[in-house]
């Protein structure tokens, strides 16, 4: 009975020796190596793939490594959701046969720069806007450049000295940039964004110019009456022209719009004058002076004006007043020529009368 009990007693033993070997082998994978030797090579691309090298050992056996990643706002993602140009920090949960085993990789630092390039730009001007359209391409992210909607990007064009003008295009295929000056040069400049923050990319950058536009009006148009049918304009140089050529077309019409003569001026000052002769008298005119840049003309400035009637005494009084002066400067003349003629024949009377060795008076 004794001995009945005492194998009892060893089999019960024996079967906790079978359930204690059979626990040990089971937590073997948790020893059978130390995390810090697994190696592992971050992602340059996406899809990111961390490749991961664990140890091949007998008692390591079917193992295998599952990451999840999270990003500086703590947001937890698989390894094939991660966005580029964003800071993650991964970690890999070790399994075997596809059971956590709770153990896991050290962490690994990842960010995928994409590498973007902006290619084949075409460009289209108006007078005052530019279009680019664009490709872009990508050494790490090209499968995955359809997919990200966060994608964007800012085009800029920029003279010499002013702010450069921007706009954004959101669908990253092409972009209007408008308000530009015409006839000016201007770098163009297409740049990646993702999540509205500006990231590196490579070309983009193109030169050109505006086309030809209409010249600013002219300034200050003077018109006045030179004589009872002659007028004299003036009128100062228009802020811009832009354009090749800096021309201007002086109109003189009739009341009723008719061109009675037109003139055109091509030097290059900061004030014109020109005159209008020998017009009818009595007469109503319109002066239009526009500013021409050779291709465009301006919108004219109108002035209007009347020739005098042409009376005989008015003409008359301006000969007098004309021919006075002068006459008043012969007359004045010819007295001080008189004085002067005789002054000297009093001198030389006086000579005459003086006796012999007499001093000259003073």
């Amino acid at each position: 009975m004794a001995a009945f009990c005492l194998r009892v007693l060893l089999l019960w033993a024996g079967i906790l020796v079978v359930t204690n070997s059979t626990m040990t082998t089971a937590e073997t994978p948790q020893y059978c190596f130390n995390p810090s030797e697994i190696q592992q090579i971050k992602p340059t691309g996406l899809p990111a793939e961390i490749t991961t090298t664990l140890p091949d050992l007998p008692k390591c056996k079917n193992l295998s490594v599952s990451y999840t990643c999270s990003d500086n706002n703590k947001a937890v993602v698989n390894l094939s959701e991660l966005e580029p140009f964003t800071d993650y920090s991964c970690t890999g949960l070790i399994l075997q046969n596809n059971i956590s085993i709770n153990k896991t990789t050290p962490s690994v630092h990842v960010r995928v720069d994409c590498e973007l390039t902006i290619t084949n730009i075409n460009k289209i001007s108006s007078n005052t806007s530019i279009e680019l359209r664009w490709k872009t391409t990508s050494k790490n992210c090209q499968q995955e450049l359809p997919r990200l909607h966060e994608l964007s990007y800012d085009c800029s064009c920029k003279k010499d000295g002013p702010k450069p003008v921007t706009a954004t295009s959101p669908d990253g295929r092409t972009c209007v940039i408008t308000g530009l000056n015409p006839f000016t040069g201007y770098t163009c400049r297409v740049r990646a964004k993702y999540k509205n923050k500006i990231q590196d990319s490579t070309g983009g950058e193109v030169k050109l110019q505006t086309k030809v536009g209409t010249p600013a009006a002219v300034t200050n148009l003077q018109v006045h009456l030179q004589d009872q049918n002659m007028i004299k304009v003036s009128w100062h140089r228009p802020s811009t022209f832009n354009g090749p050529e800096e021309n201007y077309i002086i109109r003189l019409n009739t009341a009723d719009d008719k061109e009675v003569t037109k003139k055109e001026e091509k030097t290059k000052c900061t004030k014109y004058e020109v005159e209008f002769k020998d017009l009818s008298y009595s007469t109503s005119y319109k002066v239009k002076v526009s500013a021409s840049n050779g291709h465009y003309e301006s919108s004219p400035v109108i002035v209007h004006i009347d020739t005098l009637h042409n009376n005989p005494v008015i003409t008359a009084v301006r000969v007098f007043l004309t021919i006075t002066p002068l006459v008043l400067m012969w007359v004045v003349y010819k007295i001080k020529v008189q004085n002067l003629k005789q002054s000297l024949t009093n001198r030389n009377h006086e000579g005459r009368r003086r006796p012999d060795g007499a001093a000259p008076q003073s």
